[in-house]
């Protein structure tokens, strides 16, 4: 982050908020992009330690984490020859006063589970950027419309 844009957010409305990152497979955000894999009848974990996380929903501290695993996902696709889709990433800033809790989860330092309603999850969605660094199509890096 530069100094400008370091400044912007001091200024924002959004101080002392959490800023998380969620990979989504279109440029605007929906409901069901914010689903817990539990709404999204994902089958329970088999590991009793998993349940947990399977109500949650995963996000990334950063958006270099958030990118970081959009790239390793992009080069397993082609290491298999499979068709690669774009991905992006959802914004999500997560206010003090928020209903949504959140930890640390996982092997990577950077990667969270945000418990909460769904909609309460998507309400908090601030902008949609391609995953790739450079990607996006035509938009190139600029900021896409997080639309319901």
């Amino acid at each position: 982050m530069n100094d400008e844009e370091r400044e912007s957010q001091d200024h924002d409305d959004t101080a002392g908020a959490q800023r998380f990152y969620r990979i989504i497979p279109a440029p605007t955000s929906r409901l069901e992009d914010f689903q817990s894999d539990q709404e999204a009848g994902k089958p329970l974990p088999r590991n009793p330690e998993y349940v947990r996380y399977w109500r949650g929903r995963s996000v990334y501290s950063t958006m270099e984490a958030a990118r970081g695993n959009v790239a390793a996902r992009k080069a397993r696709a082609a290491s298999r020859g499979e068709a690669w889709r774009e991905q992006y990433i959802a914004e999500v800033t997560i206010r003090p006063e928020s209903p949504i809790n959140y930890e640390q989860s996982g092997r990577n330092e950077e990667h969270f589970t945000l418990w909460g309603d769904t909609r309460d999850v998507f309400d908090c969605v601030t902008k949609v950027l391609p995953g790739s660094v450079g990607g996006g199509g035509a938009n190139n890096g600029n900021v896409l419309p997080a639309l319901e």
